[in-house]
């Protein structure tokens, strides 16, 4: 699949580095950059529900696994 089609099926790459906020919680992190498009918190906690659980914890709280 081209790489334009991938992104039309809303997949991406994340590279495995720490680039997080980590004076801000997880939710912080995830909103203080998000863009309008089909990817909200219900979303993200939806796919991913342990950062929900998570959501308070500061991004230096975090473990890279």
């Amino acid at each position: 699949m081209p790489p334009y089609a991938r992104a039309r099926a809303g997949l991406g790459w994340v590279p495995q580095e720490r680039e997080v906020f980590p004076s801000l919680t997880v939710e912080e992190n995830l909103t203080v950059t998000a863009l309008r498009g089909k990817w909200d918190l219900k979303g993200v906690y939806a796919l991913f529900p342990r950062l929900q659980e998570r959501r308070k914890y500061f991004g230096n709280q975090l473990s890279g696994g």
